[in-house]
């Protein structure tokens, strides 16, 4: 920050970066705090019209007109399922609302006033307020999925001296999805018999766990006990064949949760050029 800020050029552009954002949550606070109106007035003439119905469905009754009453009795219904209906649309209006409250806490001031403590105040802000800052200092942010549970995430920072930096990043549930026909066929084949290691690089996104989970809920049971001679599989029980491969070919620890950050290259406009939100971080 203290980089930029030497460059006039960068401060005119942090300034754009953040009257563009308060212009933004001034836009939606404006929309939501006129959706919500809506939403009452709305609400407010249904409610009058679902008393004048249900008047007229008493009268129905006492005439004992069972046609009318059956008419009025399916209005009614329909004014209060659209009721129910804005209403839940208000709830969420009211929830974005407490959103934006929220997200204002991270609103980026002037560049002076960012800058000053950074260092020694950067633990105390808020989780908005440092996602507005980095959002504004990172270019770009690519995020791919080496293994089951294992991430890459590439940072190429906005300032061009900083160029562009990666780390690995061990995600707690894999992105396994639900066990496919060819899955399940294989568990039923090998599962009784086969070396740990073996099935497992037939199930290559399965932890050995996840593997006797679905054999138990299958009803296949494992004939082969203890390993065959000479064959040592190990590692953590929920990692998959693909893990294993991945944190052997990169050399990282089986209790790694995650690398540190290494710089590849210097910033490079041919290969990255658009701007990247950095809302979701890992």
């Amino acid at each position: 920050m203290r980089e930029i800020s030497s460059n006039q050029e960068n401060v005119v552009e942090y300034e754009k970066t953040a009257e563009k954002q308060r212009a933004e949550r001034k836009r939606k606070r404006k929309q939501i705090d006129a959706s919500i109106k809506a939403i009452d007035k709305d609400q407010s003439g249904l409610t009058r019209s679902l008393g004048s119905v249900e008047a007229e469905i008493q009268e129905a009754e006492q005439a004992k007109d069972d046609e009318k009453k059956e008419l009025k009795q399916r209005l009614k219904q329909l004014i209060v399922d659209q009721i129910n209906i804005l209403e839940l649309e208000r709830r969420k209006l009211i929830q974005a609302q407490a959103d934006l409250e929220k997200e204002a806490n991270g609103a980026l001031g002037s560049l002076d006033e960012e800058i000053k403590d950074l260092e020694t105040l950067w633990p105390k802000k808020t989780f908005e307020k440092r996602r507005s800052l980095l959002n504004f200092l990172i270019q770009e942010v690519v995020i791919d999925s080496m293994s089951t549970h294992w991430m890459r995430v590439q940072v190429l920072w906005l300032h061009e001296a900083w160029g562009r930096e990666e780390m690995y990043y061990r995600r707690k549930k894999g992105s396994a999805k639900e066990w496919t026909d060819e899955e399940d066929a294989i568990l039923y084949a090998y599962y009784p018999t086969m070396p740990k290691s073996q099935l497992m690089e037939l199930l290559p996104e399965r932890g050995w766990e996840g593997i006797i989970a679905r054999a138990m809920s299958k009803g296949v049971s494992r004939e082969l006990h203890g390993r065959p001679t000479g064959e040592t599989v190990g590692g953590n029980k929920h990692d998959s064949s693909t893990d294993r491969l991945f944190i052997h070919e990169q050399n990282i620890g089986e209790s790694t949760k995650s690398t540190n950050w290494c710089r590849l290259c210097l910033h490079s406009q041919s290969s990255f050029g658009r701007s990247h939100d950095w809302s979701d971080p890992v």
